[in-house]
């Protein structure tokens, strides 16, 4: 079987899936290729190319903006012609750029190659309500050309079936996964710790995202405002990330008087790697697919407070302590609750990698991902 991948958005959750994704299906025996842009990669995207091309995979730059623009023409004949060089049995695109100029370009070539789209959170998601509802129809024109859209979450699916993207039959979840190895790419707590520079009596909060708008970092500032500067004399928050909002965020930190408690430690790459040295992380999204940083912390035997966003909800018996979406007093109640209460956070740390090894692993969403691509071939 031969798969191409095409991805756009070359950084985050995406591109850590994308990977997990080609070196899993090249393990099984499946053909894959792989054409991605460089407009959004992050610093060291460069080394997953090389693991592509070192598993024997044909990679294709293709420039790709994130939304509609005079350039997308282009595109989509540069698309056209790789897939039509590498003929594919199936096309299948990752988030909405790629996936709305991707299918597209596919059908065009053959109607015969099969198309499969992942959105990894819609587009739509966040957007005011007249853009919203112009994204929407999009991602609704677009059904024509989607032999099937697979989900990143049972979230996900939902918002499809609600918004009416795509019919039910064309609909599959292969929730996200972390490898079986995961934990043994991890240093261990002293190392991190020093590496950190953080004392031993420092209660470490991390936030694993990228500086923008829907990760909901705004919230948590305004939540950790609400502390009482005693409560939050012992606690650090360590941003590991990069983006858009930056500036704002750190000036807002300056404007609260957080500057000793908030540290912006940028782009790190495989910060998960450091998860054993926090005491706990934070996820405040305005909205998700299926988190990585959610999945990661958990398989690392790290508690999480996140938003109860649909994306961050992972099961009714997820070890994940949860505030409403954009409640900065819900969520300051729950970093006090779980900042300073120890056996708490072990009971949470105890179920968090079992929770995950039962019901995120990559293994399972490989099995589901074959038997969808299969499912497609043979019709």
């Amino acid at each position: 079987m031969k798969v191409l991948q095409l991805l756009e958005a070359t950084g985050g959750g995406a591109r850590k899936h994308v990977r997990q994704l080609v070196c899993g299906l090249r393990s099984r025996g499946l053909e894959v290729d792989v054409i991605v842009s460089p407009n959004r990669a992050e610093p060291d995207f460069g080394d997953d190319l090389e693991v592509f091309r070192s598993l024997g995979c044909e990679v294709f730059e293709v420039p790709l903006a994130r939304l509609p623009t005079a350039g997308d023409h282009a595109a989509h004949k540069e698309l056209q012609r790789i897939i039509r060089l590498q003929q594919p049995q199936i096309v299948h695109a990752h988030c909405f750029k790629a996936g709305y100029l991707g299918r597209t370009a596919a059908k065009a070539v053959s109607a015969d190659i099969r198309t499969v789209y992942t959105p990894h959170a819609f587009v739509f998601e966040g957007l005011g309500p007249f853009i919203r509802t112009m994204a929407i129809m999009l991602e609704r024109k677009r059904a024509a050309v989607t032999d099937l859209l697979l989900c990143i979450s049972e979230a996900e699916e939902d918002q499809a079936l609600t918004h009416r993207i795509v019919p039910a039959s064309r609909l599959r979840v292969a929730p996200n996964g972390i490898p079986a190895d995961f934990a043994t790419r991890l240093l261990d707590r002293e190392t991190v710790r020093r590496e950190l520079q953080l004392d031993d009596d420092v209660i470490a909060i991390g936030v694993l995202a990228r500086l923008a708008p829907q990760k909901g970092h705004a919230h948590l500032l305004e939540a950790l405002n609400i502390l009482a500067p005693d409560e939050r004399q012992s606690l650090q928050v360590l941003c590991f990330g990069d983006g858009e909002l930056e500036s704002a965020l750190q000036q807002r930190c300056h404007e609260l008087g957080l500057t000793e408690t908030v540290r912006f430690l940028g782009y790190r790459p495989q910060a998960e790697r450091l998860l054993p040295g926090l005491d706990f992380t934070v996820l405040p999204s305005a909205y998700e697919g299926l988190s990585y940083s959610l999945l990661e912390s958990l398989a690392a035997g790290v508690p999480v407070v996140a938003s109860n966003v649909p994306g961050n909800r992972c099961g009714s018996d997820a070890p994940v302590v949860y505030f409403s979406t954009g409640n900065a007093r819900e969520l300051a109640s729950r970093i006090h609750a779980l900042a300073y209460d120890r056996h708490a956070r072990g009971k949470l740390a105890a179920r968090a990698q079992a929770f995950i090894a039962e019901s995120y692993s990559l293994d399972r969403q490989l099995d589901v991902v074959c038997d969808a691509y299969k499912t497609l071939i043979d019709g």
